[in-house]
């Protein structure tokens, strides 16, 4: 069984000081405001700093008052925010 699961373990990502991440809405529905049908709500929400990193599992982010929950959650309810980026696609085309 250990090998099985093993197989679809995959490798956390590490967190640092400063980075932006992206916070999920799976348990904040309910305190969108103005958005009520729960299938058109955002599955993330803007990027936050990372305020803290207490230990690999949990982050303190930089959250505005007006959300209503702990700053520090778990690795799992946040990902890592890539950035658009401008003008490359002309320059791998050519």
């Amino acid at each position: 069984m250990k090998r099985y699961t093993d197989k679809k373990r995959a490798e956390a990502d590490e967190y640092r000081i400063g980075n932006l991440v992206i916070f999920s809405t799976k348990d904040l529905k309910y305190q969108m405001v103005g958005r009520r049908m729960e299938k058109l709500i955002m599955k993330f929400v803007k990027p936050y700093k990372i305020k803290k990193v207490i230990s690999l599992s949990t982050v303190e982010l930089k959250l505005p008052s007006i959300v209503k929950i702990h700053l520090v959650v778990n690795v799992s309810r946040v990902q890592k925010y890539v950035g658009q980026v401008k003008g490359q696609r002309k320059e791998q085309l050519a």
